[in-house]
């Protein structure tokens, strides 16, 4: 899977504050009868690079270093509504781990657009790739009057940051920096979804 980036042109000046001001999310949804397709394109209108964090690593069939182009985080919120993140995890309320989830990067520089699509199965359900899958029984049904659509990416300028390429495919990075958690920037889009069936886990799941 390679990013779909395209360039524009592009001015102003170096500051990390107007790259931040001048990212931008367009968010396409499409409903079908079992699978909920989310077409998405980022435009980076500041100055400065910016890393879209919304990718997660994974493995082919072979064990090699692969992205996993069709996941996302997904929990319920007031509304109801549902949020799908692609992006930082949370991590699980339920215990601890040693090592948080980040996911790869893809580096769009002033300018540019990045573009990508992914789909879900539906009833939507609250996942996570901390959590297994529940029994259709430890799940309470609830119907959605909303989805917000929501996307990481984190400032090339932000205190700490490193990068380098990753081993899963052309134009993916990894990135670190001072605390990702609380650096990241999000991207929201929100849409109605009227009497969609959406499925929320009864135990002691990470919501944000």
């Amino acid at each position: 899977m390679i990013p779909r980036i395209c360039r524009n042109s592009s001015s102003g000046d170096n500051s990390m504050e107007q790259a931040v001001q001048n990212v931008v999310l367009d968010c396409q949804p499409e409903f079908s009868s079992d699978r909920l397709k989310i077409g998405y394109r980022i435009s980076n209108r500041g100055s400065g690079q910016i890393y879209v964090l919304d990718v997660l690593p994974g493995y082919d069939a072979a064990r090699t270093p692969a992205p996993n182009p069709d996941w996302a985080y997904v929990c319920l919120r007031d509304g109801p509504a549902a949020y799908v993140l692609r992006g930082i995890p949370p991590l699980p309320a339920d215990r601890q781990v040693t090592i948080q989830l980040t996911p790869l990067a893809t580096r769009l520089a002033a300018g540019e657009k990045l573009e990508r699509a992914f789909e879900l199965p539906l009833p939507l359900k609250e996942t996570s790739p901390y959590y297994l899958p529940l029994k259709p029984e430890q799940y309470e049904v609830i119907e959605l009057w909303r989805m917000v659509f929501g996307v990481h990416y984190l400032p090339g300028a932000v205190e700490g940051f490193r990068v380098e390429p990753a081993p899963h495919g052309q134009g993916f990075y990894r990135v670190w920096s001072k605390n990702p958690v609380a650096q990241a920037q999000t991207l929201e889009h929100a849409f109605d979804a009227p009497g969609v069936s959406f499925w929320k886990r009864k135990d002691w799941f990470s919501r944000i």
